[in-house]
């Protein structure tokens, strides 16, 4: 299913349903539509340094692009730079939940 999006303000975003078709969410398909991209191998070719000045990517987004392209090159190796972390409250709320003491419940 091809999808067919109107220019944007910002610059012609007519591919953006090329990159949605490709499971991005939308703001990495975003990204990629909004500098002209019009294939994965034109992705890859960027490079992660790329991205990673552009507005609004973040490291959910170019950990998205870079699964996407298989990896990219220049980027950091540093692990943590991929974590997606959920915040420390909701992490202790899901272990309570399946009855594991945690936070300051496990100081008792």
């Amino acid at each position: 299913m091809s999808r067919n999006f109107p220019a944007g303000k910002r610059g012609v975003f007519g591919n953006l349903g090329f990159w949605l078709d490709l499971n991005l969410s939308i703001r990495a398909a975003t990204a990629a539509a909004a500098v002209g991209c019009q294939s994965v191998d034109e992705l890859r070719g960027l490079g992660w340094r790329f991205f990673q000045c552009q507005e609004n990517c973040g490291t959910r987004t170019l950990q998205e692009l870079s699964e996407l392209v298989g990896g990219w090159p220049d980027a950091p190796r540093r692990r943590d730079t991929w974590i997606r972390r959920a915040s420390d409250d909701l992490l202790i709320e899901e272990l309570h939940r399946r009855g594991i003491a945690a936070g300051s419940d496990a100081a008792s």
